[in-house]
């Protein structure tokens, strides 16, 4: 069947936009350190065989997502990436593109895991002090978590082998970025800002909730973020408990709600890019807010501001926390996020739910404040760490949260994010 041609007309060119990328300058940065980390933790090689997750070795040591594969990288020899035809396949398709991959000896495989084995028999490394990840707890695990087979499988691949798990370790290695990885960073915050901005433009009487998550999605994959780690969480009734909730109608599938008059949509969003990630916690009220929400928007943007005025070098990353809590508790609130965490990896952790027990909610959800992750008192902050700070404020049912992702800096604090303090209303 014969078919008309149709004359298409270019658009306007578009804004042009930088995506910032790592340098093989940076390549050699990480593994000097993490070269070093090895010297200092007596290991002769690193094995990493995260799947489907974030802080993955994969991206960290290879600049690659390497889904399901497995990075080894031994503390004298050049390192190795095992994975899948696709994986050879797509740095035969970046050569085509000039870009160079940080590990060249990339051999695709049936089997991963089991092809460790050869690669440390091949290597002599067999009988060799390993470091491992995931075996022990981390709010995320640093490396990549795996399945249970997966596990027990590489505990085989490994067996004569003295095992040492190096999650916690290896991750505090990695809270101090570069300024390559810094530039990354920023890029992520810009990102969240742009998600946020289209998730209010995104919310009307009658917006479904599926609107609202295509719009934040739409937002972060044009500025080259990653979806997969997880995009965001999402409430929109004016009273919820689940500071995690959100994209209830995918499972169990049902109908998504549609925004109404009196509702709030709580959020918080990830951007991933480059294997780093910045977050954004927002409050925007559908309707005229009453006075009891502008005072918890106040309290969060109150308990946010006090965090960033003790942020610098040298302070205790207990301090910064525990300055927040004390702005929320003060107003009979109740802290219903981690409230401070690092960020690439979320490692370091602030407590959460504190005053709870107290709180005017269903016993069944009363629990005592914990820390969810790593909790060293004596860890202190860094120069080129990154923090998301994040104070969702409670009473009762109600919350309102304020939150973005800080730099510190040599003098103290550089913030990253503005549209998430300003509690949009949509009239």
């Amino acid at each position: 069947m014969n078919k008309e041609s149709i004359e298409i007309k270019s658009a306007a060119e578009p804004e042009k936009r930088i995506f910032p990328t790592l340098s093989t300058t940076e390549r050699d940065r990480r593994w000097e350190q993490t070269r070093a980390f090895m010297r200092e933790q007596g290991l002769s090689v690193l094995v990493g065989i995260g799947g489907f997750n974030t802080n993955r070795l994969q991206p960290y040591l290879a600049n690659i997502s390497g889904a399901g594969g497995a990075v080894v990288f031994p503390l004298d020899s050049a390192p190795v990436y095992l994975g899948s035809a696709w994986d050879v396949g797509i740095n035969y398709d970046n050569a085509q593109r000039g870009i160079e991959p940080w590990i060249k000896d990339t051999r695709a495989c049936f089997d991963p895991i089991g092809s460790v084995g050869e690669v440390l028999e091949e290597r002599g490394l067999k009988k060799a002090r390993i470091g491992v990840f995931g075996l022990t707890h981390a709010m995320i695990p640093i490396g990549g978590s795996s399945t249970f087979p997966n596990g027990s499988q590489l505990m085989e691949v490994l067996q004569g082998a003295e095992i040492v798990d190096v999650t916690t370790k290896f991750g505090l290695t990695m809270l101090k970025k570069s300024p390559e990885e810094l530039e990354m960073v920023r890029h992520a915050a810009k990102a969240c800002e742009r998600a946020v901005q289209a998730l209010v433009d995104a919310c009307h009487v009658g917006a479904l909730e599926t609107d609202l998550f295509a719009a934040v999605v739409g937002a972060l994959a044009i500025e080259g973020c990653d979806p997969s780690p997880g995009t965001l969480n999402i409430t929109i009734k004016p009273e919820a408990m689940g500071f995690m909730g959100g994209l209830q109608w995918f499972y169990p599938q049902s109908q998504p709600q549609a925004l109404e008059v009196g509702d709030v949509v709580e959020v918080e969003i990830f951007a991933w890019y480059g294997g780093v990630d910045s977050q954004a916690q927002a409050s925007i009220v559908i309707g005229e807010p009453d006075a009891e929400r502008l005072h918890l928007a106040d309290v969060a943007l109150r308990s946010y501001e006090a965090g960033v005025a003790q942020i610098r070098p040298g302070v205790k990353f207990s301090s910064v926390w525990k300055a927040m809590r004390q702005v929320i508790l003060d107003e009979g609130c109740w802290v219903g996020s981690p409230i401070l965490h690092s960020l690439s990896p979320v490692l370091l952790v602030g407590e959460m739910n504190a005053g709870l027990m107290e709180a005017n909610v269903d016993p069944i959800f009363k629990a005592p404040a914990f820390v969810p992750g790593y909790n060293d008192e004596e860890v202190f902050l860094g120069e080129g760490m990154v923090l998301a700070v994040e104070p969702c404020v409670a009473l009762g049912y109600k919350k309102a949260m304020a939150g973005g992702a800080v730099i510190v800096t040599r003098d103290g604090a550089e913030e990253l994010n503005s549209l998430p303090f300003q509690m949009p209303v949509i009239r």
